[in-house]
């Protein structure tokens, strides 16, 4: 027997079976697919020769068969890590077994993320989550073919803080007066204070005269009353510290004035 394909392509594979010489028999006629197809109803015909038949003789079968539209499939594993102020990507991918065009969305993800379909069925997700981000984020991405059937992929985004040094946010006062109380009320922050910082203010370089007091809560007092010997500009260094030792340093000049502040007194004319 000779049997020839006269479908449509990809071709496909025949078998006779159980037809020994001499005997008539069943013919089994079996396809295998090879994807993608297109979704839709396909018909194929298989022309079958008798060889050893002078006249020539042949028959054909016709098989008909429908491809159902499949959803698509991400490829692809999540990145489920990130870390404050570092780049996260995310290579995505995704299959479709009727060869459908893909398209990717994010309906849900950190404000941080953006999503970009490259159009191939590929796409990248990707950002930089800030101290704020650190944490957890749900994210659901999406992937619809062109026939509207969609799959979606769920996971988690774990941000990883990374330590942040602290910050002044107080303006130093740069001029003080003998015999006048100079004061200057000091603060400082840093993003990490609730994941647990606390911070230390102290001075590293200061006149005599002058004094720290450190609240503990992130304000400290510097304090003191120059006297007239001590008019002249005065170097001051003052140090934040947080839990595991970052800090920032703020360093200014303080002037005394060369003049001495008196109580005025006032007198009633006679």
């Amino acid at each position: 027997m000779i049997v020839t394909d006269t479908g449509a392509l990809p071709p496909y594979i025949w078998n006779v079976q159980n037809l020994a010489p001499g005997q008539s028999g069943t013919i089994t006629i079996t396809a295998n697919l090879a994807l993608p197809w297109s979704m839709g109803a396909y018909t194929n015909t298989a022309a079958i020769a008798v060889e050893s038949d002078a006249a020539g003789e042949s028959n054909t079968a016709s098989a008909s068969f429908s491809v159902p539209n499949i959803a698509p499939a991400f490829t692809s594993a999540p990145v489920t890590t990130a870390t404050q102020d570092a780049l996260y990507t995310s290579a995505i991918a995704a299959a479709d077994d009727n060869g459908d065009a893909l398209t990717f969305t994010a309906p849900v993800h950190p404000a941080w993320l953006t999503l970009v379909d490259h159009g191939n069925g590929t796409a990248t997700l990707s950002g930089t989550p800030a101290n704020a981000a650190v944490g957890t984020h749900p994210v659901v991405l999406r992937v619809v073919d062109s026939n509207g059937l969609l799959t979606t992929q769920a996971f988690t985004i774990t941000v990883a803080n990374v330590n942040d040094a602290p910050t002044f946010t107080s303006v130093p006062l740069t001029t003080a007066a003998p015999g006048l109380l100079y004061t200057y009320a000091i603060a400082a922050t840093d993003p990490d204070l609730m994941w647990g910082d606390a911070l230390t203010l102290t001075a590293t370089t200061l006149p005599e005269w002058l004094a720290l007091a450190d609240h503990d809560d992130g304000t400290a007092t510097l304090s003191g009353a120059p006297t007239l010997t001590d008019a002249g500009s005065h170097s001051i260094v003052l140090r934040v510290t947080d839990s595991t030792g970052l800090f920032t340093v703020q360093t200014f000049t303080l002037n005394v004035l060369y003049q001495v502040y008196l109580p005025q007194v006032f007198r009633n004319s006679p």
